[in-house]
């Protein structure tokens, strides 16, 4: 038997995850985690101090879902009602984090595996994105506050996303081209690192990992809140149409629809908000807690839910997957494919690893 110590990068970042597997021949007999005081969880390491550079941290994820599931968790306690048209910019806002980071993903799952065209197709749309997220809110992890958002959305901002939404829908039909007429991604994805509807269940995924093996299960539409309730979308899951229900290529298909759908919702915000004429309304005052409240929202890696204590202090449960449960996912694939499935896991989202 032989142990390799390997590396998943995450590219504009200084972020990499080290882990250690052994190999018998060809074929993984055992994942670990690197040289991690905490062997539970795979954790990313920074590899320079100086994050000044990093354009992961600083130009890709911002915190919007966690002021959002923190700013619902207050409202519903306090009994704060939010104009309908302040939820739906906020809506705006955490959908086209979810894009920004299922095309990371895309970015990521390419840097690792070999897919130079991809990898720049990901970046070029991130960049697009982050111009947008410029023109809503410069400070865009303080315009999502409790009560609705800091300011009226910004007449050129919808304009602009509306001409974006109508060009990326174009742009997707190339990321709809690799995965289904690519033979060399087809070959590396389908039937790979399948996890089956059964066993999803003992491994606690959510998010698309969960969905892409067949099941069903979006808290958007599960437990509607904020402005889901008015809006039209889909729970995209995995069927198989590659290889087998739950593999690799189903977890890329499962995020690209997804691609899909947010803009069909942003699409439908948008929409509403253009005719609503009506100003961001004066923020209440919130009040002291008389007893712990939890909340979950979809993030982009899946269930978040953030507990409100009576201080107001919030503690996030973010989307996690342990090592042991990487280890079930990885036994028995090749050494070849550990790249495809732990990139096609999504171990980094909303900037923070989920492993």
């Amino acid at each position: 038997m032989k142990i390799l110590d390997r590396t998943l990068n995450f590219p504009s970042s200084h972020y990499k995850i080290h882990y250690t597997v052994q190999i018998e021949k060809d074929k993984i007999v055992g994942l670990s985690a690197g040289n991690d005081s905490d062997s539970s969880y795979l954790k990313p390491t920074i590899e320079i101090t100086d994050d000044s550079n990093d354009y992961f941290s600083q130009h890709i994820f911002s915190s919007s879902d966690r002021h959002f599931c923190r700013a619902l968790a207050i409202e519903k306690t306090n009994q704060i009602q939010t104009p309908l048209v302040e939820d739906l910019a906020r809506v705006v806002v955490v959908e086209f984090q979810r894009i920004v980071a299922h095309l990371y993903f895309f970015a990521t799952l390419a840097y690792n595996v070999g897919i130079p065209r991809l990898y720049h197709a990901s970046f070029r749309d991130i960049d697009t994105l982050h111009d947008l997220f410029h023109l809503i809110d410069p400070q865009l992890y303080d315009f999502i506050q409790i009560g609705g958002i800091r300011h009226d959305f910004p007449t050129r901002a919808i304009e602009t996303i509306n001409v974006f939404i109508r060009q990326f829908s174009q742009k997707i039909r190339y990321y709809e081209n690799v995965l289904n007429t690519d033979p060399i991604f087809i070959h590396r994805s389908a039937n790979v690192g399948t996890i089956s509807p059964e066993s999803v269940k003992t491994l606690d995924l959510t998010g698309a990992n969960l969905r892409a093996s067949g099941i069903s299960n979006d808290v958007r539409k599960a437990n509607p809140y904020s402005a889901y309730r008015s809006l039209d979308f889909d729970v995209p899951i995995g069927k198989g149409l590659k290889g087998s229900v739950g593999d690799s290529w189903d977890r890329c298909y499962v995020r690209l629809k997804e691609i899909h759908e947010s803009c069909r919702i942003v699409s439908q915000a948008i929409m509403q908000i253009s005719r609503d004429q009506s100003h961001v309304t004066e923020k209440s005052e919130v009040e002291s807690l008389n007893c712990p409240i939890d909340i979950a929202v979809e993030s982009p890696g899946g269930e978040l839910v953030c507990r409100i204590d009576t201080n107001n202090s919030a503690t996030f449960n973010q989307p996690c997957l342990a090592v042991s449960a990487v280890n079930d996912i990885v036994t028995g694939q090749s050494i070849s494919d550990i790249d495809m499935v732990l990139a096609s896991l999504n171990i980094f989202t909303n900037g923070e690893a989920i492993l």
